[in-house]
């Protein structure tokens, strides 16, 4: 009861808040330097920008160096921290002490490097240069260029991730000039009077798009009835200590019966792929309504059977 009372943010709203700032720096490449100072700035794959009325002083980075570090962005918080100690140069008197961030900078610097040459590059809760701290201006040439291979290793599979969530094109124009748009009227012919827009994002494995399948009335509904019943999210992955969730969202679920919405996209669904939609039969899961906010993330690994 105290906790829905409470005015001021708690510790865990600051980590959480400042553990996705460095996940939207680290995915959407953005200017550290202009974010700092309140801006919004990429130039990945276009210069975009946008201004805001905020800076943060070097003690704010130095707090949120900490967290990259504890949360496995062991990269990012290298940069942190020495934007932190730019912005202390500027600073009367200093946010923070000189000594702190010396003795910080260099703890980060000894963990990156220990990470790198522990447990590798890269993995589902860590990441780095991929080079000792010290070595990283010889290294972005050499590793940008690897990226464009058609042959993806699995170590890149979240760069490339990370390069579709910045809107970067990675497929070739060959491979693209193999898909195709087209109508679709559904498995029972249902949608024969008004098709629907199909859409090949990639022939193998198949994968397409369904444009328009939904009205704007039925995501109101989904919408109208899962904000009051939102909770945190739960799963059943394990959760390091000190490390962030592997899960940072709220969602509920829309049970067969529970709204007539549920009924309708039934129908839909069942025109479209001739499968049993039926949570009640067994036939599907429920409907599950997730909000992940800002910088929410899932990174616990699972399967979805049919």
């Amino acid at each position: 009861e105290m906790r829905k009372q409470r005015l001021l943010p708690w510790d865990e709203d600051f980590t959480g808040l400042a553990g996705s700032l460095v996940r939207l720096q680290d995915t959407y490449a953005l200017d550290l330097r202009e974010l700092t100072k309140g801006h919004i700035r990429t130039e990945i794959s276009r210069n975009r920008s946008f201004p805001g009325r905020l800076p943060l002083n070097a003690r704010d980075c130095f707090n949120i160096s900490q967290v990259a570090l504890r949360h496995g962005f062991y990269d990012r918080a290298v940069e942190w921290v020495e934007q932190a100690m730019a912005k202390a140069t500027e600073e009367e008197p200093p946010t923070i002490p000189k000594q702190e961030l010396d003795t910080f900078y260099k703890e980060a610097i000894e963990e990156h490097d220990k990470v790198l040459r522990t447990v590798g590059e890269v993995g589902d809760r860590w990441q780095t240069y991929g080079v000792p701290v010290r070595e990283r201006a010889n290294r972005s040439t050499e590793f940008k260029a690897q990226l464009f291979d058609e042959e993806i290793e699995d170590e890149q599979v979240t760069e490339n991730y990370k390069r579709l969530c910045r809107g970067e094109q990675l497929r070739t124009p060959k491979m693209d000039s193999q898909l195709r748009c087209r109508y679709y009227t559904g498995e029972t012919g249902f949608f024969k009077l008004q098709p629907i827009k199909l859409e090949e994002y990639n022939l193998k494995p198949y994968v397409v798009v369904l444009r328009d399948l939904l009205q704007d009335r039925d995501l109101n509904d989904m919408i109208a009835f899962a904000k009051p019943r939102l909770e945190q999210s739960k799963t059943l992955c394990a959760a390091d200590k000190d490390g962030p969730p592997p899960r940072t969202s709220s969602n509920t679920w829309l049970d067969d019966d529970d709204a007539p919405v549920a009924a309708r996209v039934n129908k839909y669904l069942q025109s479209l792929l001739g499968l049993g939609t039926l949570s009640g039969k067994d036939e599907a899961e429920k409907y599950q309504l997730a909000n992940y906010g800002i910088g929410g993330r899932r990174t616990c690994r699972h399967h979805d059977y049919t």
